[in-house]
């Protein structure tokens, strides 16, 4: 009898658990796309892949080497032991994956989905994100007066991040998940650790500091982390230097208005909206009297987004337009 491709046995196994390309990657830390490839025999996954694989998928512990040396090739199939008996006709019998391990576990995070769209900043999007996923950077810190935007680039960036993949191997950025920490309700710095602590599910064991047991379970983690209003309690800045001596696949991401002044930090500083250019000389045509060209401006978009929702008519016009600008 003629023996299925690995992809095809990965597709009925995933099928017969009940997950989607798109769970099953979220489980192993690679992209849906990674498990498409794979099921279509495009990519052979490398031995840490597989080994994620076997563990997602419930293959019995004797039996996971022979799966990995099958799901690499190195193997002639016949001598596999596979712990499901493949048939081309039916998926392998479903087993309920209660036993998967905490740590293959999807744990995308906590971040709140924004009521608006972001407006005018693709430039500085795309600059943060890249100062994140450098290997040498721990720390990047948005800085600006309040209102400037730090809070909504910050959220952008973090679900950018939560989806990106490695190009050479289709690996998650942050496997273990991002996770939002709003701190603007504190005003006391020795109440940033249990707040991260909460966020992350964290308990204090007893007789064991706080800051231990988040250090021992962010150790392993490539996880980021996004602290909003830091500025109340900057005095708590060097706990997150110790967190990040301890955790080296840890990225933190703050908003605040002053810089932190820690060693690991990376700032950026995020400046106000794109604003259109005044007239020149009196009665020329330019942004100010040319709704066409005033709606080009980021900061006339946003004001137009904010006030449509309260007026759902409103519209720019050329009697409006040197107001507005």
């Amino acid at each position: 009898m003629d023996h299925p491709t690995f992809g095809r046995w990965l597709k009925l196994r995933r099928r017969s658990l009940g997950l989607t390309q798109a769970q099953l990657g979220e489980q192993i830390g690679y992209a849906g796309e990674t498990i498409r490839k794979v099921e279509a025999d495009e990519l052979r996954p490398s031995r840490q892949m597989a080994e994620k694989l076997a563990k997602a998928l419930e293959i019995a512990p004797e039996e996971q080497a022979a799966f990995v040396r099958f799901a690499r090739d190195e193997a002639s199939r016949d001598e596999v032991a596979l712990p499901v008996q493949i048939k081309t006709s039916s998926p392998p019998p479903f087993t309920s994956p209660t036993h998967i391990t905490a740590d293959l576990l999807p744990r995308e995070g906590n971040l709140p989905l924004p009521r608006d769209p972001l407006l005018g900043r693709e430039w500085e999007v795309a600059v943060v994100q890249n100062l994140l996923l450098r290997p040498t950077v721990g720390l990047v810190t948005l800085t600006g007066p309040g209102g400037v935007g730090k809070s909504r680039l910050a959220l952008q960036v973090a679900a950018n991040l939560l989806s990106h993949a490695t190009p050479e191997t289709g690996e998650r950025a942050f496997p273990a998940g991002v996770y939002f920490v709003p701190l603007a309700s504190l005003d006391d710095p020795t109440l940033v650790l249990p707040a991260i602590a909460q966020t992350l599910n964290v308990r204090e064991a007893e007789g064991q500091p706080l800051l231990l047991a988040l250090q021992e379970h962010l150790r392993d983690q490539q996880l980021l982390l996004v602290l909003d209003n830091f500025e109340q309690v900057v005095a708590a800045a060097l706990l997150l230097g110790d967190l990040l001596q301890a955790a080296p696949r840890l990225k933190i991401l703050v908003t605040s208005r002053t810089v932190l002044h820690l060693r690991e930090e990376q700032t950026f500083a995020v400046p106000p909206l794109t604003l259109p250019a005044l007239d020149t000389e009196p009665g020329q045509v330019n942004a100010t009297t040319d709704p066409a060209q005033l709606l080009k401006a980021p900061a006339v978009q946003l004001f137009i987004e904010r006030a449509q929702s309260a007026q759902a008519d409103f519209a720019v016009t050329s009697a409006n337009a040197r107001t507005l600008a």
